[in-house]
């Protein structure tokens, strides 16, 4: 990543994408190319996806979120609604208990000198978190 112009990604001998290391980290293609690229692997969670009054919500057992104003654009003609949200580990902030958007249990926290990764348990399944120290 930190050397390429240019990046591959190939499953079973087929070419899954092919971009920049930001397109390719920032833009995956698909859930095998985010959960391939990256140190930690990008967290998915089941979502379903709402729209009032122009306003776009996911909406998962343990949040409601609205999409930031831009980011509608890529789901505004898509019709179904039960969809998958990643979330790549250092876009999640620890924030206090009344800014959170959910709250769960720290399973670990693994210092690694810089930042640490944190283990929190939602919906029976580990979502990773990379944070300062």
């Amino acid at each position: 990543m930190s050397m390429a112009d240019q990046i591959v990604v190939m499953k079973d001998g087929e070419v899954i994408q092919v971009g920049t290391p930001d397109d390719v980290y920032n833009r995956s293609a698909s859930m095998f190319v985010a959960d391939f690229i990256g140190i930690q692997p990008t967290n998915f969670m089941n979502v379903e996806m709402k729209t009032s009054n122009e306003v776009y919500q996911f909406i998962n057992p343990y949040f409601e979120s609205d999409l930031e104003e831009g980011c509608d654009e890529h789901v505004r003609s898509y019709e179904k609604r039960e969809l998958i949200l990643g979330v790549r580990p250092e876009n999640i902030n620890v924030v206090s208990e009344d800014e959170a958007l959910f709250s769960s249990v720290c399973i670990v926290s693994e210092p690694q000198g810089s930042h640490q990764i944190i283990a929190i348990e939602l919906d029976k399944s580990y979502i990773m978190v990379v944070a300062p120290t």
